[in-house]
């Protein structure tokens, strides 16, 4: 549905057509961040985002990259610090667009995202254009591995919280920091 509508756009800016795949996803679909409960583990898992319309801005982004892709628009993921957003591109038209897929799909200024970053790291977070680079797959598994174990810890279900560690550390076997995890983990399991 979203190919067909945006395809009616055909040639304009990559604005346009972002506003219509928007209309479609969050007007029509129904998707929309989860504010009242962003840390129910449901957020964070994809399957159960498309069931239930809500995510956390990780998941709503993955869902929007595909039905953008869908819909002939290159759409990225970026790792921004405590907020994920999507980049997407500006075709010669313009700068890239910066979109917030937890909130409709809005557009953001660089002043909205130096706000993000003051809200998530304070007053000193410095930004820079670097914070804004799209991320790769593995970059995104790794935030969506550790948003989980981190909701897994908050619950203290730590074997669950292990197997993402564990996962963690098969996409980087050297990463100390997830070794140690992993032995917090397995110490609070008893094992």
């Amino acid at each position: 549905k979203a190919a067909a509508r945006v395809e009616t756009f055909a040639g304009a800016p990559p604005r346009d057509r972002v506003r219509e795949l928007n209309a479609v996803l969050y007007d029509e679909a129904g998707f929309e961040g989860d504010r009242l409960h962003y840390d129910d583990l449901r957020n964070s898992c994809l399957n159960a985002v498309v069931a239930r319309r809500r995510g956390i801005p990780i998941t709503l982004a993955l869902v929007y990259m595909d039905v953008a892709a869908r819909a002939g628009l290159r759409a990225r993921g970026v790792s921004f610090p405590g907020h994920f957003l999507v980049r997407c591109d500006g075709e010669g038209h313009h700068d890239d667009l910066i979109l917030d897929p937890f909130t409709s799909g809005v557009e953001l200024s660089e002043t909205d995202c130096r706000r993000i970053l003051m809200t998530h790291l304070g007053d000193d977070a410095v930004f820079g254009p670097e914070l804004l680079e799209p991320a790769d797959a593995r970059e995104i598994v790794e935030r969506m591995l550790t948003n989980l174990r981190r909701l897994y810890v908050r619950q203290q279900a730590f074997a669950d919280a292990r197997r993402a560690t564990d996962l963690l550390l098969a996409l980087n076997p050297a990463d100390v920091d997830e070794r140690r995890d992993r032995g917090l983990l397995s110490f609070h399991l008893g094992d």
